[in-house]
């Protein structure tokens, strides 16, 4: 992609959960590195005050020097915080203490996006502070969760309250799924899932160990799960593979 293109306003996107563990932060990182392999200028933010993983799933801790909690206080400037990652993609990490207040978070954001095509918003499991400011600055959302109950039953939660928060452009994202588990009734059971979800699918994720070790840049099933999730999010026609192919 021609970096000398016309610019424009990038499209932010919340990354949310029901609970932890679902793997929202492997899925912003997955992401990432695939809209910049396909020439899109990333900005993921980690808005997960105190609990911030993004710079270490990465591999960039040991260069951090700043933070969203430096910015905010008025100790450096807000580029003087972005970290590149690689060519293309970027990072803002999040204080190692404190709160993400919506409303300076939001005028934060705003003025990134010129900079960027996408900036995707890590916010905290759950509802909390990350929650709010994320919401605050998002266009739309992704719900990341995994094929277990409690999971799924907790991401319904989530899906109203991001239409009470004013954002009703959110997609599912089903991550560590194991197609051999799903047996004969794999499709009903993805069926299920996406009913108790309430929000549209727009990928799946295959279990995959090496992500823990940041292999966001290894061939595999993940890599290209994670290049088709991201080419519909550019408005390609990428259709579902079978489950076994996943």
């Amino acid at each position: 992609m021609d970096d000398n293109r016309e610019r424009r306003s990038a499209v932010c996107i919340a990354v949310v959960s029901g609970k932890g563990g679902t793997g929202k932060s492997t899925v912003c990182c997955g992401l990432g590195h695939a809209l910049a392999r396909a020439g899109h200028r990333v900005l993921l933010v980690d808005a997960d005050a105190g609990l911030r993983c993004l710079d270490l799933m990465l591999s960039v801790s040991e260069q951090l020097v700043y933070d969203l909690g430096d910015v905010t206080a008025g100790r450096c400037d807000i580029s003087d915080a972005i970290l590149p990652v690689c060519d293309r993609l970027s990072l803002l990490a999040a204080p190692y203490k404190g709160e993400i207040e919506p409303t300076a978070f939001k005028a934060l954001t705003e003025r990134l996006r010129e900079q960027f095509d996408f900036i995707f918003i890590d916010s905290t499991a759950g509802i909390g502070s990350g929650f709010s400011a994320a919401c605050a600055a998002a266009d739309r959302a992704l719900i990341v969760t995994t094929p277990d109950g409690v999971c799924v039953r907790d991401v319904g939660r989530v899906s109203a309250l991001l239409s009470e928060c004013g954002i009703d452009r959110h997609r599912l994202i089903i991550n560590r799924f194991i197609s051999e588990s799903a047996g004969g009734n794999g499709h009903r059971a993805l069926d299920d899932i996406i009913d108790g979800a309430a929000s549209r699918l727009i990928g799946i994720v295959p279990f995959d160990s090496r992500l823990t070790d940041g292999g966001f840049t290894r061939r595999g099933r993940s890599r290209r799960a994670f290049d088709r999730i991201a080419g519909r999010l550019c408005g390609q026609n990428i259709k579902l593979p079978r489950l076994n192919k996943i």
